[in-house]
């Protein structure tokens, strides 16, 4: 795996030199860093607590999992393609949950803000929404959701196959 020389990288895939597991591995992490890169701790100003911190490592483990078991569902497949399919596939995969997922995770949040929960404030008196367990909940659900989904897309291509 090269994580600096993308020269020898373009040189192996132009060679056909890149195994659908080596393509794996470059996914994987890819996966991870930028699960790691969009906690919101990360990308934002707000405070970070004890169900960010819980968020960050399930995300993390969940997107591992995740890439994992839609590797494999492609490996027994035919083993091809699976960058290609894993992103093709699952864009409408995650458009598809996320049409679910975010009007009922804005109710939630909506009902729950009405309540104060989530509510902190800041060393100026600012009042911010802090992450709760119910954030944590749905980003757990959603992410198991999206990855259980993919991956059996990604099964059926062997089965319309056949």
């Amino acid at each position: 795996m090269y994580l600096w020389k993308t020269d020898n990288l373009v040189n192996d895939f132009s060679n056909e030199n890149v195994t659908q597991y080596e393509q794996f591995k470059y996914m994987l992490l890819y996966s991870a860093i930028t699960a790691l890169a969009v906690d919101s701790y990360v990308v934002s100003d707000t405070i970070y607590n004890t169900n960010d911190f819980i968020n960050t490592i399930s995300l993390l483990l969940i997107t591992i999992w995740g890439v994992r078991i839609c590797y494999e569902s492609n490996q027994q497949n035919d083993d091809k393609d699976f960058v290609a399919r894993f992103i093709c596939i699952g864009l409408p995969v995650v458009v598809r949950i996320s049409a679910i997922f975010i009007p009922v995770y804005l109710i939630v949040v909506v009902i729950g803000y009405s309540f104060n929960f989530g509510i902190s404030y800041d060393s100026s008196g600012n009042e911010i929404y802090v992450t709760t367990v119910i954030d944590v909940i749905f980003t757990i659900i959603y992410t198991v959701s999206y990855y259980q989904y993919l991956s059996n897309k990604i099964a059926l291509i062997r089965i319309m196959r056949n």
